[in-house]
């Protein structure tokens, strides 16, 4: 397994290297690079400020799907309690490498390293669909981890193993013991595997984001981190965010999809690695 991990990691770091075109170091090509920063940065403040004023625009479609995930996730605080007495009791090792995964592929700092590196590669070598990817996996967890740090401060529900039941509830909380609602790892996996999923335009890598995402909201509730109703807000969330910002580009006119291979981040007992998603 680590003789495996040690080639993803490899193959992490050449992969942009192999569709590489010649780079040059001009003067024109640095101030044409700086530009591009400068209007990546205006696009992501106009997206900023479309997506969080879109509430005072909503169709009735916006309000049905809201609803709806309010609703969902209301309906499943009744069975929160049970659904925790059935993961305790279905422990798996601490070392399981599927809890290694969940954890990681959740974290934000993970989510912005593989977001800046898209970008710096679409940047350096020439790739506007990398440089735009991960502009939006940047922009999505940002607005959405806004969103969910905001509810988690303003709902102030206990976590699981405080003991106090799935209805305790304080407001305005900043600790940790009291800011399980939504997941925000379940928030950050949902926003990364909905953006590139959604560039890469294919039904097997969106099999196996989507999975690893799940994975990563399992691992929050096997850990008795979250509550089932906790991961299933921020997985909406972040799943709407990563949704939207793409729409946002589209609508801008930028190119589709993704082309040849995409990277997504691992880790062994701690240890970073890198995955492959080959688009077909």
């Amino acid at each position: 397994m680590k003789s495996i991990l040690h080639f993803l990691a490899v193959v992490f770091l050449l992969a942009p290297l192999l569709a590489a075109q010649p780079v040059t170091t001009e003067p024109d090509s640095t101030r044409g690079c700086f530009r591009t920063i400068g209007d990546d940065l205006d696009r992501a403040l106009s997206d900023g400020v479309e997506v969080f004023s879109r509430p005072w625009r909503f169709s009735s479609t916006d309000a049905l799907y809201t609803a709806a995930v309010v609703g969902f996730t209301a309906a499943c605080f009744l069975v929160d309690e049970q659904f925790r007495e059935v993961m305790q009791r279905n422990q798996l090792s601490s070392e399981n490498i599927l809890l290694e995964i969940g954890d990681s592929y959740g974290l934000a700092q993970r989510a912005v390293v593989l977001g800046g590196a898209s970008y710096i590669g679409g940047l350096v070598f020439h790739e506007p669909a990398f440089r735009r990817t991960g502009r939006e996996i940047l922009e999505s967890v940002a607005f959405a981890g806004v969103l969910t740090i905001t509810l988690k401060f303003l709902l102030g529900r206990a976590r699981p193993y405080m003991d106090e039941g799935a209805f305790s509830y304080r407001a305005f909380q900043t600790t940790v013991d009291r800011t399980s609602l939504p997941s925000g790892h379940a928030t950050v996996a949902f926003a990364v595997s909905t953006v590139m999923a959604e560039e890469i335009g294919s039904p097997v890598a969106s099999v196996i984001l989507y999975g690893m995402a799940g994975i990563t909201a399992w691992q929050r509730i096997h850990n008795d981190r979250h509550w089932f109703s906790d991961t299933v807000l921020g997985a909406a969330i972040g799943f709407t965010m990563g949704r939207v910002v793409v729409a946002i580009n589209r609508d801008r006119g930028e190119d589709s999809a993704l082309s040849r291979v995409f990277i997504y981040p691992v880790t062994k007992f701690g240890a970073p690695g890198a995955g492959v998603v080959i688009a077909f």
